[in-house]
């Protein structure tokens, strides 16, 4: 399993309620609730509980990777773009949401390619 997730700007602000991104305290956003049940399905067939996290379509604001990137991986690390689990994954998203800008535009390519 891998995840790839869509930080362009057509899931609109993240500061909106109406953006898929809004992080709102009593309850998880569009994403988290996606991911949460796909990788509870299928993190029951895969044995090291490792999650390649990749997101694109952002404009980044990592300690090492800054500007527009189709292909990034969560962590902010290309060395390191595991998650753990769902609950690191989970953070990982979290923590990613905060060091980038909804950009664009959507485009798969970089992330095909990354995974192949």
């Amino acid at each position: 399993m891998v995840i790839a997730i869509d930080f362009t700007g057509s899931n609109g602000t993240p500061t909106s309620p109406t953006s898929l991104h809004y992080m709102d305290r009593t309850k998880p956003n569009q994403y988290q609730s996606a991911i949460q049940a796909v990788a509870q399905i299928l993190l029951n067939y895969d044995s090291d509980k490792r999650i390649p996290a990749f997101g694109f379509g952002a404009d980044l604001r990592f300690p090492n990777m800054h500007g527009l990137s189709h292909c990034f991986p969560l962590s902010g690390d290309f060395n390191n773009v595991d998650s753990v689990g769902l609950p690191h994954l989970m953070q990982l998203y979290q923590s990613a949401l905060m060091n980038l800008s909804l950009s664009g535009p959507t485009y798969f390519g970089p992330i095909i390619q990354q995974v192949a």
